[in-house]
């Protein structure tokens, strides 16, 4: 966004040059996630059998979709 307004700057002849052009972004050091293994699955969905969002973390694990995603779909 930074750069593209610095650059409708440079067009619009407010300033000489786009500083923005030879940033570079910060690097996001990625972890890797634990994730389950099918009997930590099952277990799982044996102990939340009657809880309410129980058809929310079986869409959850049976398709591996995000969070995000599952919460946006509509019923």
């Amino acid at each position: 966004m930074v750069h593209r307004a610095l650059a409708d700057a440079v067009a619009w002849r407010y300033v000489v040059d786009n500083p923005a052009t030879s940033a570079e972004p910060p690097r996001v050091i990625r972890k890797t996630r634990p994730v389950w293994n099918p009997e930590q699955a099952s277990e799982f969905m044996a102990y939340i059998r009657k809880d309410q969002f129980y058809a929310l973390f079986r869409l959850e694990l049976t398709t591996g979709q995000r969070r995000g995603e599952i919460c946006g779909v509509r019923w």
